[in-house]
């Protein structure tokens, strides 16, 4: 079965429920096995080495997935900000989950090329990921 690492960008007390959702659609597919690098509250305890270990978890990944309503204000001094820049500078492919109700694309992402947008949804999501590996 082939592999997709997978950097979920941190979402420390936020959502978890739509976490375990994307997590569950994800281990359920029957062609891939989906291996999620992530960073935790608590797991590095010191920004340097939490920025050092966000690196190895995206330099290990095949594609980078953020939440849109996660990026709707761009905080350029954010983890989640450098993760995202991180990412870019790599070239790693971005999916991005519009949530529902979320119309605006946020300015970072919008001069990227190697991104595709999907909705909240099980099967865009797969095919995004699949079609970005």
């Amino acid at each position: 079965m082939p592999r997709i690492n997978i950097f979920n960008s941190h979402r420390w007390n936020q959502d978890d429920e739509e976490n375990k959702k994307l997590k569950d659609w994800l281990h359920n597919d029957d062609y891939y096995n989906f291996n999620f690098y992530e960073i935790s509250k608590g797991d590095v305890p010191y920004e340097t080495r939490i920025k050092e270990h966000i690196r190895n978890c995206i330099d290990l990944s095949n594609v980078f997935i953020a939440f849109n309503n996660q990026t709707s204000s761009y905080d350029k001094d954010s983890l989640h900000s450098y993760e995202i820049d991180y990412a870019m500078k790599k070239n790693k492919p971005i999916v991005l989950i519009k949530k529902w109700g979320t119309y605006q694309i946020p300015i970072v992402y919008q001069n990227y090329n190697n991104i595709e947008i999907v909705n909240w949804n099980k099967e865009s999501l797969r095919n995004a990921i699949k079609k970005m590996k």
